[in-house]
Parts: structure tokens; sequence; C-alpha cells
């Protein structure tokens, strides 16, 4: 508990939803692929999936906070710079 599996591929979701990856799909089914095989397999609870995602989400309110106020701060700024 919690399961690092689903957290690992929620956080690289997350990430990419954050940066505008185009890999967002592809993560995104990643992670509900794991998340339903770790409870479908019996390696762990609902509870224990979901408790990795809350997980993944807590990991990157850092990372969420400090882009908006980085974007904040430089308006005119380019993403990819």
């Amino acid at each position: 508990m919690p399961s690092l599996h689903v957290a690992a591929h929620a956080f690289l979701f997350l990430w990419a939803l954050l940066v505008g990856s185009r890999l967002r799909a592809v993560l995104l089914a990643m992670t509900i692929l794991t998340f339903l095989g770790s409870i479908a397999t019996g390696w762990h609870y609902a509870v224990d999936s979901w408790a990795g995602l809350m997980l993944a989400a807590l990991a990157l309110l850092p990372a969420f906070l400090l882009l908006k106020v980085l974007r904040r701060t430089a308006p005119n700024a380019s993403p990819d710079a």
C-alpha cells in the first residue's frame, strides 16, 4: 500500500498533461491498464491503486505550483524555452 506501479504511470500521465505532451493518451491508457491489472491479478486491493493515484498527484503538486509561478512571472515566454 499504495501501489507504486499505478503511481508511477499516473505521475507520468499527469506530467504529460501539465506540459502538454502528445503522449497523454498513451500514458492515460497505461495508467488505466495498470490500475485495473493490479486489481485483477490480485497484487493490490482497489484502495491501494487509489492511494497510488493520490500519491502521484501529491508528488506533482510542487511542480504544478512552480510552473504556475514561472508562467505568471514571464507571460511572454514561450513554453518551449
